[in-house]
């Protein structure tokens, strides 16, 4: 061989090592740029179900609050619907209402009383006031119905004298409101 020929033997060597460098910098620059997306997508998965866990978990947290708030706003509710119908029923008694009173029981009594009946009743008991325990906080509202604690003043006389008592009043849910159904601690009017 010539010293041509051994230079130019050397400079192809050289041009197929540069060209093999350069491919293999190509293949490592594709792996890495197909190595990222594989990255990515991972990540990406991670947070899709990071974030779906998250959204479920707030509408199961948000579900129980909103229903909690519901029932609190429902059972409220009705406890002020059931101290209203007892602190009218108390108030048409004193003051003489008895028709108006006796719209307020139940239709339990009033099939086992009629208005006349109760009416009588109510003017021999005398009832002048009552009261509810703590303000009817204390009632116990299962299925449709409730008793609650009442403090009744029963006038005896003239005005100036009246005697305290204490008992209960249950009520029963009809037709969309409180009646009352049975009250206890009254002599004269039972029912």
């Amino acid at each position: 061989m010539t010293p041509e020929d051994q230079a130019r033997q050397r400079l192809m060597q050289s041009l197929q090592r540069e060209q093999e460098n350069r491919q293999a910098a190509a293949l490592k620059a594709q792996e890495k740029e197909s190595a990222a997306p594989a990255w990515r997508r991972r990540l990406q998965r991670t947070l899709r179900s990071h974030i779906t866990g998250i959204l479920i978990l707030s509408v199961i947290v948000l579900g129980g609050v909103g229903t909690f708030v519901i029932w609190f706003g429902q059972n409220t509710l009705d406890r002020v619907n059931l101290t209203d119908t007892i602190k009218q029923f108390c108030s048409d008694e004193s003051n003489g209402k008895y028709s108006a009173a006796y719209q307020l029981v139940s239709t339990r009594v009033r099939q086992t009383m009629s208005e006349s009946t109760f009416e009588t009743a109510s003017r021999q008991s005398h009832l002048a006031a009552c009261s509810l325990a703590q303000n009817g906080e204390g009632a116990q509202i299962a299925d449709n119905r409730s008793t609650v604690a009442v403090s009744y003043v029963i006038a005896t006389g003239d005005s100036t004298n009246a005697t305290e008592s204490t008992g209960t009043m249950t009520l029963v849910r009809e037709n969309g409101g409180w009646r009352i159904d049975h009250a206890t601690g009254i002599a004269v009017l039972f029912f």
